[in-house]
């Protein structure tokens, strides 16, 4: 059964060789795909403590497991970075956004889809365009995702749509 040390062996290879961020995404959803059908992938034991649960040495990736609690939700965000995620368990809502001209060589962040990733969904982000979203668990259930980042995510930006601020964080 295809398994977590499989999907890192691909992932580093993936990531090694491929040319663009989009060809990784690719490439990597598919392995994705693989691990996901893996049903006794993640225990219960595996959902408390630190997200980051690998860190590529040579490739500068990073793999995180999350859980969302019913109600979780994010800020409106990006990574600065590409990236896929896999939804283990239940489903969550994702709104992607992006900014759309307005007068006068303006722009304004918009939301522009908004969908439900369902068990066994892979979704991605690629930057500059395809970056920024919101992630939210509407359910009565927890939810569970695994996430691959091209980078360690130091900084991020969080964007206030009410106040039309985008506020860059360090962590």
């Amino acid at each position: 059964m295809y398994n977590f040390s499989n999907f890192v062996a691909e992932l580093e290879e993936i990531v090694s060789k491929s040319s663009s961020d989009k060809e990784i995404i690719h490439h990597s959803s598919n392995s994705m795909k693989k691990l996901l059908s893996n049903h006794e992938l993640i225990q219960d034991e595996h959902l408390s403590g630190e997200p980051t649960i690998y860190k590529s040495a040579d490739n500068g990736f990073i793999i995180q497991l999350f859980t969302w609690s019913p109600g979780c939700e994010t800020p409106v965000h990006d990574h600065e970075t590409w990236g896929i995620m896999g939804l283990y368990e239940n489903s969550l809502k994702i709104a992607e956004y992006c900014f759309l001209p307005i007068d006068n060589n303006q722009t304004e962040l918009r939301e522009i889809q908004t969908y439900v990733a369902e068990k066994g969904d892979v979704c991605y982000i690629i930057q500059p365009d395809e970056d920024i979203h919101h992630i939210s668990n509407p359910s009565d259930q927890r939810s569970i995702s695994i996430h691959v980042y091209g980078k360690q995510i130091d900084e991020y930006n969080i964007y206030d749509l009410e106040n039309n601020q985008v506020i860059h964080k360090v962590v």
